[in-house]
């Protein structure tokens, strides 16, 4: 099945197995929509773990996603995935709540390929 650039073929299946939280965890944003969300639900672990992107104005664009607030730098890995216990498979533990660029990801294909994601076929 083919697919454009941006739309997740329906083909695709997430298989849990993590690649992508695990190699590109810590690369994504989330957005102030999400932000206010999190600050409604008195998500404070979420919160904790972002940092406020601005623009030279002041002007807020988007949250810097996952940092450890005891070190401030930003972490390797999604710190929300964890491993199922003697299983090959992964879970997230704020999948209601996580942002839009998880959910999404991977968008292509190639992007799956890239991180040796299962969720194409195998």
């Amino acid at each position: 099945m083919k697919t454009n650039k941006t739309t997740k073929a329906k083909s695709f299946k997430c298989k849990r197995c993590g690649r992508c939280c695990l190699k590109y965890g810590n690369m994504l944003q989330a957005s102030e929509k999400e932000s206010k969300m999190w600050k409604r639900q008195g998500r404070q672990d979420i919160l904790s773990r972002t940092k406020t992107i601005k623009v030279g104005n002041g002007l807020v664009v988007g949250y810097d996603l996952w940092y450890d607030p005891r070190t401030d730098k930003n972490v390797s890995r999604c710190p929300f995935l964890r491993k199922a216990k003697n299983k090959p498979i992964y879970t997230c533990t704020i999948h209601d709540i996580k942002p839009k660029a998880c959910k999404n990801y991977p968008v292509t294909k190639s992007q799956a390929i890239k991180v040796s994601c299962r969720g194409y076929g195998d």
